[in-house]
C-alpha cells in the first residue's frame, strides 16, 4: 500500500509521534507499518537509548516450521521483538484486526535488496535469514496486543498474590453489584465505634474520621438514606471519584479552600473569552446609563438612586468598574444580567435584557423595585424620544450577551454566585429574586424559612464528608468481595493502580506509617515520575514506626518490580487514544519511567519518558465519556510529548 505524506511521518521510529486523523485516512495501516518499523529496525531510537527487555522465552518449541539453521538467534536481534512492543486499541476485534495484519504483513517479507515483487511479496534487506519472519509471526500471540484493560490485566495476573490478602477468581454478576452495595452501605451505616470500622475492612487511621464524615454527611442530606443514595450513586464510580479525590488533595495542599473552590470552576473559564464578554457588556451597560442619565428628570433618577432599586444596582456595579480577577468578573456579569433581566430569562441563549429599553416591573421580580417608571406613565412630552433613546442603548447590550461564549459563561457565573458571591450585588432587599441565606459552618440547628444556598466552606466540608464516605464505603465493599471471592472490572484497575505504585496498595495501608501512604498517594501531575515513591522513602526514615525497616523493604522491592516490569517495554503504540480515561494516561505512563539497568546496559537516558511512545486518535470522535473518558488527555499527552522531543533533540 503506498503510503501519503503523513503516514509516511507516522513510521518516525526516532521520536515521539502523535497522529490525530479522522477515520478513513489510513491510521490502522500507519499502525501496523509503525510497529514492523520498530521489529526490523536495528538503529532506532529505542535501541540506541533502552537495553533489550527479558528475551528468555522467545517462542515454544516445536511452533517454527523453519530449520534451526534459518532462524536467528533472537536473544542478539538488533531490533525490537513483539514483546517489546505495547500495541493498544479499543476493542477487542480491532485488536484481532491489528494482529492479523501484522501477520500477513510479515508474511509478505522476504530477505533479499528492498523491492517489491509479484503477489504482494516485498523484499527487505533487514531480514538475513528466511526463519525470522516466522520466528516474529510466531510472537504474537503472546505479543501485548489488545485493549487497555486486557494489557493491564495480564500484567496483573503474576503478582496477585501481592496486591490482595485473597485473590478472588469469581466476576461479579450485574445482578449481584448493586445488592452487594447495598449491604456496604448498610454496614457502614451500623458501625458504631472505631473499633467496628476496622473489623469492617476500614484501616484504623481512617476509622474515627470515617465515622465523623458519615454523620456530618447525613444531618447535611436530611438523614441515612439521602446520604446513602448518594454514596451508592458514586460506588459504580469509584475510580473517577478516586481521581478527583487526588485532585483536591494536592490542590489543598497547595492552596487555601477558597482557592481550590474557585479553581475547580474557573478551569472551565476561558480568561481573555470573558474579559471581552465583560468588556463590552461593560460598554454597552455604560452606554444604556448615559442614555437613562440624559433623560434623568423624565426617568425621576433621583428617587431610583436614593432606594435599593436594580437601577441603582446597575448604576452602582458600572462606576466601580470592571473587576480584575476573574471570579469577581463572573459575579460582575452575573449580577448585571440578574438585575437587566428577568430570572426566567438568565439561562436563554439570547436573553431579552433591558426590554424595550426598560427593565422590569417589582412584581416581574419578586418585589425588587427598578427604579424606573413605567414606560407608559412617561409624560408625552418627551416619552418618543426617551423611548427611542433607552431602546437603541439595550439593543446594544442584548447583542453582546446574544452569542455562545456569553451563554456558557453566564451559566458559570450563575454557579460562581452561588458558592462564593465575594462580590456582592448592591442594593438588593432581603427577599427578592435570586435573595438566599447563606448556610456556612457549623450548621444551624434549626435551618432559616428563606430560600437557602451553601457557603464555600460548608460546600467544600461536605465534598470532603463525602469522598471519605465514599472511601471507606468502597474498602467495606472491597472487605466483602474479599471475604465471598468476587471481584469486578475496578479491581483490576485499582491492582495495576497499586502494582505501578500510583498510589499506595491497599494491601499495605493497614501497615504501613500513615506519613508514607500519604506520600505514596500524592503521585506527581506528571505520572510517569517517581518523585511520591522519593518522598515515601524519605518518610521512612523519619518515622518513629517501630516497623521502619520492614516497610522501607515492602516499598524498595515494590519499586524493584516496579522498575523490571518497565524494562520489558520498548515502545508504545495507542490507537483511539481520544476515547482514553484519565485514568488509563496514567496508569500508561507509570510504565515510562525509570528501568532496571543491569551493569553492561548504557547509562540511562536523559529524557523523562525512556520508551519510544506513539498515540493515535480523533479528537472530534471521542463517545466513550460514560466511561470517563476525555479527550482533554489526548491533548494534554500531545503538549508534553512536544516537549520531551524537542528536550531530546
Amino acid at each position: 500500500m503506498e503510503l501519503n505524506r503523513s503516514q509516511r511521518m507516522g513510521l518516525n521510529i526516532d521520536a515521539h509521534v502523535v497522529l490525530d486523523a479522522g477515520a478513513g485516512t489510513g491510521k490502522t495501516q500507519c499502525i501496523v507499518n509503525r510497529a514492523l518499523e520498530h521489529y526490523l529496525t536495528p538503529d532506532q531510537r529505542a535501541t540506541r537509548l533502552l537495553p533489550p527487555g527479558p528475551r528468555d522465552e522467545t517462542h515454544e518449541a516445536g511452533r517454527l516450521v523453519a530449520a534451526p539453521s534459518e532462524r536467528e538467534d533472537l536473544s542478539a536481534w538488533e531490533g525490537l521483538l513483539p514483546s517489546e512492543v505495547v500495541l493498544l486499541t479499543f476493542t477487542n476485534k480491532a485488536a484481532d484486526e491489528l494482529r492479523r495484519r501484522l501477520r500477513e504483513q510479515l508474511g509478505r517479507l522476504r530477505p533479499g535488496p528492498l523491492r517489491d515483487e509479484e503477489g504482494g511479496i516485498r523484499s527487505e534487506p533487514r531480514i538475513k535469514r528466511d526463519g525470522l519472519v516466522e520466528q516474529l509471526a510466531s510472537m504474537l500471540e503472546d505479543a501485548p496486543i489488545g485493549t487497555i484493560d486486557s494489557f493491564l490485566s495480564r500484567l496483573v495476573g503474576p503478582y496477585r498474590s501481592m496486591l490482595v490478602e485473597l485473590p478472588a477468581h469469581e466476576q461479579i454478576s450485574d445482578a449481584q453489584r448493586p445488592l452487594l452495595h447495598q449491604e456496604a452501605l448498610n454496614t457502614c451505616w451500623r458501625l458504631r465505634s472505631a473499633e467496628d470500622a476496622e473489623a469492617a475492612g476500614i484501616p484504623p487511621m481512617d476509622a474515627v474520621e470515617f465515622l465523623i464524615a458519615r454523620d456530618r454527611l447525613s444531618r447535611l442530606q436530611g438523614g441515612r438514606d439521602h446520604a446513602q443514595g448518594v454514596v451508592s450513586s458514586l460506588l459504580g464510580r469509584s475510580i473517577f471519584v478516586e481521581s478527583c479525590q487526588r485532585i483536591l488533595d494536592s490542590r489543598l495542599a497547595s492552596a487555601g479552600e477558597q482557592t481550590v473552590l474557585h479553581g475547580f470552576l474557573l478551569q472551565y473559564v476561558d480568561s481573555a473569552e470573558l474579559e471581552v464578554l465583560v468588556d463590552q457588556l461593560y460598554s454597552g451597560v455604560e452606554g444604556w446609563i448615559d442614555a437613562c442619565r440624559n433623560w434623568s428628570q423624565e426617568l425621576k433618577l433621583v428617587d431610583g438612586l436614593s432606594a435599593p432599586t436594580r437601577y441603582a444596582a446597575i448604576d452602582e456595579l458600572i462606576s466601580n468598574g470592571v473587576p480584575a480577577d476573574d471570579w469577581q468578573r463572573l459575579l460582575w456579569l452575573h449580577h448585571i444580567v440578574w438585575a437587566a433581566g428577568a430570572a426566567t430569562q438568565y439561562d436563554a441563549a439570547a436573553p431579552n435584557l433591558l426590554p424595550k429599553g426598560f427593565l422590569l416591573p417589582a412584581n416581574q421580580q419578586r418585589g425588587w423595585p427598578s427604579g424606573l417608571p413605567l414606560k407608559g406613565k412617561l409624560g408625552s412630552k418627551n416619552k418618543a424620544d426617551v423611548v427611542s433613546d433607552l431602546e437603541a442603548a439595550a439593543d446594544a447590550v442584548r447583542e453582546v450577551v446574544a452569542t455562545p461564549a456569553s451563554h456558557s459563561l453566564r451559566r458559570l457565573a450563575r454557579i460562581a454566585d452561588m458558592l462564593d458571591p465575594t462580590l456582592p450585588l448592591p442594593h438588593r432587599p432581603e427577599g427578592t429574586a435570586g435573595w438566599t441565606e447563606r448556610l456556612s459552618t457549623p450548621l444551624p440547628a434549626a435551618l432559616p424559612q428563606q430560600a437557602q444556598t451553601i457557603a464555600h466552606d460548608l460546600e467544600l466540608a461536605s465534598l470532603q464528608d463525602l469522598l471519605t464516605v465514599h472511601s471507606g464505603a468502597r474498602m467495606v465493599l472491597n472487605s466483602i468481595k474479599s471475604a465471598e471471592g468476587l471481584h469486578d472490572f475496578d479491581d483490576t484497575t485499582r491492582m495495576a493502580e497499586d502494582l505501578l505504585l500510583a498510589r499506595c496498595p491497599d494491601i499495605c495501608r493497614r501497615w504501613y506509617p500513615q506519613e508514607v501512604v500519604r506520600e505514596l498517594d500524592s503521585l506527581h501531575a506528571q505520572p510517569w515520575l517517581d518523585k511520591h515513591i522519593t518522598r515515601a522513602l524519605q518518610a521512612c526514615d523519619r518515622s518513629e514506626d517501630s516497623e521502619q525497616a520492614r516497610v522501607r523493604v515492602d516499598l524498595e522491592r515494590r519499586l524493584a518490580l516496579l522498575s523490571s516490569i518497565r524494562r520489558r517495554f520498548r515502545a508504545f503504540i495507542i490507537d483511539e487514544a481520544q476515547d482514553n480515561s484519565i485514568q488509563q494516561w496514567r496508569l500508561l505512563a507509570r510504565l515510562w519511567g525509570p528501568r532496571t539497568l543491569e551493569p553492561d546496559d548504557p547509562p540511562r537516558p536523559n529524557t523523562v519518558w525512556e520508551p519510544t511512545i506513539c498515540y493515535v486518535g480523533d479528537v472530534k470522535q471521542s463517545i466513550y465519556g460514560f466511561r470517563q473518558a476525555h479527550v482533554s488527555g489526548f491533548m494534554r499527552y500531545a503538549t508534553q510529548l512536544r516537549d520531551v522531543n524537542q528536550h531530546e533533540m
